[in-house]
């Protein structure tokens, strides 16, 4: 009956890890929003922007863009760590923009000790269900010796 238990606990654990993982990017990270206003050139359809703060991961995953005019889909392609720029593409041409960017930003760069801690967690959750089945098979057959 323990055993049985222990793996409802494991179950339990591994169904609950993605909302671990997910509370814990948002416990890292800050949400942002900035608007950016421009013209663009005859045939261009690209801008960087500058961002405030340093975009999440390096990663133009984390970054969404809105745009004023409902016809495009601004898109966010690459980002510039150095300059915190962040190239969007697919804008109208010849015309005026309002863009507005969501993105994730670190929120622990204070606090560097939380950081370390919470990059952890999800690998001990992870270890934890892998290594707690193993232990409790290999004590199953060293108990019935």
């Amino acid at each position: 009956m323990k055993i049985a238990a222990i793996f409802v606990g494991i179950i339990i654990l591994a169904i609950t890890l993605p909302a671990i993982t997910g509370g814990l990017f948002d416990f890292r990270t800050d949400t942002l929003e900035e608007a950016f206003v421009f013209d663009t050139a005859a045939g261009e359809t690209n801008q960087t922007v500058q961002l405030a703060e340093e975009l999440w991961d390096g990663s133009v995953a984390y970054a969404d863009i809105a745009s004023n005019d409902t016809s495009e889909i601004p898109l966010p392609t690459s980002y510039n760590e150095t300059t915190r720029g962040l190239l969007v593409t697919n804008i109208l041409a010849s015309t005026g923009h309002i863009l507005t960017v969501e993105y994730n930003t670190s929120g622990l760069d204070e606090y560097a000790g939380a950081e370390v801690g919470a990059t952890k967690i999800p690998l001990a959750v992870v270890a934890a269900v892998i290594i707690l089945p193993l232990a409790l098979i290999v004590g199953f057959f060293v108990s019935r010796r």
